[in-house]
């Protein structure tokens, strides 16, 4: 049986036609005109079932693809398209354990394997209660609001080093040189480039594997060239990433990661 429409998934524009989309949760939006009718609307969501089922499908998949870490002690985190354990340790610091090298390159996308041989280490709650000087019974939700602020500053500071020595050699390979690259926390996009060369990367970018990163940075590199997304941009991009297309599409199913890390 079809699902009822509620108003809210319905947006309303100036636009001429509906059209429907699925976003990365798996719930229908229906975009139409002003004009629209609920019996168009509903009628049109009908004929769409099949389709909407399907897409329905491949985002119920992508979000099981996805790492949804619960931040607790042992817990399993995304980094360079690996699950690695989250580990609470007598100490102050943060250190990771068990990586030797950086991973290979791979030639297909990745599915987060676990790997939990490497392990980040954080400083145990217990240890953070007395420096912070807080009550000893901190609660789960402080506990793992915590555990995920710590482990996203240290995202963000190894990001820095990997994105941009990582930057570096494509800018060697192709000839292009950017400006500047900057690491944010940024949640709409995975990169960007201004027309001054300025390179801009998500920190979110290091939960990913090196066949997603590249993809990214060789596009940012790109747009030096080319500030659009016409022919012209592709083809130069083809020509260092031949199978950018399907790394592309590789990127898109971690799109959820950009909000939630």
């Amino acid at each position: 049986m079809r699902p009822m429409i509620h108003e809210d998934q319905i947006i309303r524009s100036r636009r001429r036609s509906i059209a429907l989309e699925i976003n990365d949760e798996g719930r229908l939006i229906i975009r139409a005109p002003f004009s629209a009718s609920l019996s168009e609307i509903d009628a049109f969501v009908t004929s769409k079932q099949s389709w909407i089922a399907q897409k329905q499908t491949n985002a119920k998949k992508r979000s099981a693809d996805t790492p949804h870490p619960s931040w607790e002690d042992g817990s399993l985190i995304p980094f360079l398209g690996m699950r690695i354990k989250l580990c609470y340790h007598n100490r102050n610091n943060i250190s990771l354990t068990g990586l030797t090298g950086l991973p290979k390159v791979c030639d297909h996308p990745a599915s987060f394997c676990i790997n939990d041989d490497i392990q980040l280490n954080i400083p145990d709650l217990r240890l953070r209660v007395r420096e912070f000087r807080l009550n000893y019974n901190v609660d789960h939700d402080t506990e793992v609001k915590q555990n995920m602020q710590m482990t996203q500053h240290w995202y963000k500071t190894v990001a820095a080093g990997i994105l941009k020595d990582r930057t570096a050699l494509y800018e060697a390979a192709t000839g292009l040189k950017s400006r500047s690259i900057k690491i944010t926390s940024a949640k709409r996009k995975w990169g960007s480039c201004s027309s001054k060369k300025d390179i801009i990367f998500s920190h979110q970018l290091i939960c990913l594997s090196f066949y997603e990163i590249d993809y990214v940075i060789v596009h940012e590199l790109t747009h030096i060239l080319h500030m659009d997304h016409s022919s012209r941009f592709y083809e130069d991009l083809g020509k260092v990433l031949p199978d950018y297309k399907l790394r592309e599409e590789a990127l898109r199913k971690f799109n959820s990661i950009l909000s939630e890390f």
